[in-house]
């Protein structure tokens, strides 16, 4: 599986979970890790689609992706890249 808007192929079997809508949040992708089977997302990325596509202020994007995005951990969960702040 190619994810949309990337030049990132998943194995066949992954049991990786995607961002949905994954038209919007494929772009934040920055890999994959076939050890944890993981996506690797972009932090700065993903906050800006919330700004952008989903038409959030900053701060409410701050909070919904912490909350309902970061928040939530588990086996096969995303991975996100938190730069330097």
């Amino acid at each position: 599986m190619v994810l949309i808007g990337t030049d990132i192929t998943l194995p066949e079997n992954t049991r990786a979970l995607r961002l949905e809508p994954a038209n919007l949040y494929d772009e934040a992708v920055l890999g994959y890790d076939p050890v944890m089977d993981r996506l690797i997302y972009d932090e700065n990325k993903v906050i800006d689609t919330l700004i952008t596509k989903e038409e959030m202020s900053v701060e409410d994007a701050i909070e919904w992706y912490d909350y309902n995005i970061f928040g939530n951990q588990g086996d096969h969960y995303p991975i996100y890249i938190i730069p330097a702040r």
